[in-house]
């Protein structure tokens, strides 16, 4: 269980590099002072560039490509592109938040940055799952394994969510020479104790096994039907993940009306509400799946969990209308009760989630062994996992740019506050200066 946990840990590293991904075009509009339309038009520019870097992260992994640095009969496989990848995600990770001055600097140094760590992410993410799928071949191993990298995931948001909270609280540059700090030892450290386990990964390609191009690669791929219906759950999946991540932030700013150290704290509370109803549905899964016979009855599971969460979302979000009007509420009950409700709906969301990551590891892993036993010698997993997670990026990088760039069209400019109060003497210059930055945006936001 060491061993499959230090695995899991290799997660933590690329979700703080995830959520810096998430995150940052807010950081760099609310405290830094960018434009929203450009930073939503550079993030559609990275949502376009991401999945093609998947796809071919994929491709040049199936090829070996790094081979003759790292030799397969002692690294294997897969351990050498996490191995590179890992210290290029954390330098990224590094420089994301301390861009020179200057406008045009600004926003250049967002999309370069942000296009290298997302394909530090990607070809991270890639090999994990590669190495998962060789190393751990039974399902009930999967399963086990599903939980700890959960676990992995919740590590790695919550070591990244903090520094990211004070961030967005306070944003001089002595805070973010020091957070960007804590997210380098962070990435380093959560992954590298796992590098003896990636190198586990050691199979090699069939001697006949034909030399294939990119776009057959794409062919071999997307002519498995259930592979396809795999990669429309995943696009429609990658849809949801990115309007929720891209709206939660500004429905609890301008609905919720939250703001500085109060905002952080409340978000604290939902990310420590929202881990423990994810983790204990994900316990009680994976001991589920340690039987073989619920792995068939885990796909109707999940469809009626997204129904209610489907069902639970609209009631939930509608209720403070019926409760208090359609006007937006300015009253101290009133946003108590608001905010009361958010935060059960974050628990129930999260709730209806949690199996859906046993399914599709699961549906993966089937796809991927019966085209390694039914196929001509060629390992492709990486090409599989490569293209799914393309769809699935893509599709949460285009929703959150499209619904940035509707904030930025509907009037979105918040007040630099930082600049504002870079001289101030007073403490609550910043909370002040939040505040007005909330009451004076367009009532069409």
């Amino acid at each position: 269980r060491c061993r499959k946990a230090r695995f899991g840990s290799t997660l933590a590293s690329v979700f703080i590099g995830f959520s810096l991904a998430t995150i940052a075009k807010d950081v760099y509009v609310e405290k830094l002072g960018a434009s929203p339309i450009i930073m939503g038009v550079l993030f559609f520019i990275v949502s376009f560039c991401a999945p093609v870097g998947e796809i071919v992260s994929g491709r040049l992994q199936n090829k070996e490509a790094l081979r003759r640095f790292f030799p397969l009969e002692r690294w294997g496989r897969k351990a050498p592109w996490l191995l590179t990848h890992v210290v290029l995600l954390a330098l990224a990770s590094g420089i994301l938040f301390i861009p020179p001055q200057g406008t045009f600097i600004l926003h250049a140094w967002f999309l370069v940055v942000s296009v290298v760590l997302y394909w530090a992410i990607s070809t991270c993410i890639i090999a994990f799952e590669s190495c998962r799928q060789e190393i751990y071949p039974y399902n009930e191993e999967r399963a086990e394994v599903e939980v700890l990298c959960k676990l992995g995931c919740i590590i790695g948001l919550s070591y990244a969510g903090i520094p990211l909270l004070i961030l967005m609280a306070q944003a001089s540059m002595v805070v973010r020479l020091g957070a960007s700090a804590l997210f380098v030892v962070g990435v380093l450290v959560w992954a590298l104790p796992a590098a003896p386990v990636w190198m586990e990964a050691n199979s090699v390609n069939s001697e006949d096994a034909p030399e294939a191009s990119l776009c057959q690669d794409f062919r071999d791929t997307w002519g498995n039907k259930a592979f396809r219906h795999l990669c429309i759950v995943r696009l429609c999946d990658g849809l949801y993940q990115g309007i929720q991540a891209t709206n939660m932030l500004y429905y609890m700013t301008y609905i919720l009306k939250l703001k500085g150290a109060e905002r952080s704290g409340f978000v604290v509370i939902l990310g420590a509400c929202g881990m423990v109803g994810d983790m204990s549905v994900a316990v009680l899964v994976g001991r589920a799946m340690k039987n073989r016979r619920n792995s068939y009855r885990l796909q109707a599971g999940v469809i009626w969990l997204r129904t209610l969460n489907v069902i639970t979302t609209l009631g939930l979000l509608v209720l403070p209308m019926f409760l208090f009007g359609t006007d937006l509420h300015s009253d101290a009950g009133e946003l108590h009760t608001d905010r009361l409700i958010f935060l059960v709906w974050t628990v129930v969301n999260r709730v209806c989630q949690s199996p859906f990551s046993f399914w599709r590891v699961s549906a993966q892993c089937w796809i991927v062994d019966e085209d390694i036993h039914l196929g001509d010698g060629t390992r492709r997993e990486a090409a599989f996992i490569g293209v799914a997670s393309a769809a699935q990026n893509f599709a949460r990088a285009f929703a959150a740019a499209v619904s940035f760039m509707g904030y930025g069209f509907a009037g979105l400019q918040p007040l630099d506050c930082e600049g504002e109060c870079a001289e101030s003497l007073a403490d609550s210059c910043v909370d002040l200066c939040m505040e007005r930055s909330i009451e004076e945006q367009p009532d069409a936001l």
